[in-house]
């Protein structure tokens, strides 16, 4: 995975969180139902999240190590 490609897919997820607690606070706000509910949507969202970080950082550290690779076998 290259540079550009990575910081392509890092904006795509950083747009997809914000959408994702935009939506939940949202729902917060609207709903007047279980409040039960609205806390096991809030964990899904903050699991979610916690994932898409978790990954982003994974990636990183990949793209990262293909960068020092290529520089290697470049020398």
């Amino acid at each position: 995975m290259k540079r550009k490609e990575y910081f392509s897919l890092a904006i795509t997820m950083l747009v997809l969180l914000l959408s994702m607690l935009s939506g939940y606070v949202l729902l917060a706000l609207v709903y007047e139902g279980n409040p039960l509910l609205v806390g096991s949507i809030g964990l899904v969202v903050v699991l979610v999240s916690c994932f898409l970080v978790v990954y982003l950082y994974k990636m990183r550290k990949l793209v990262d190590e293909d960068k020092e690779d290529e520089s290697k076998t470049e020398k």
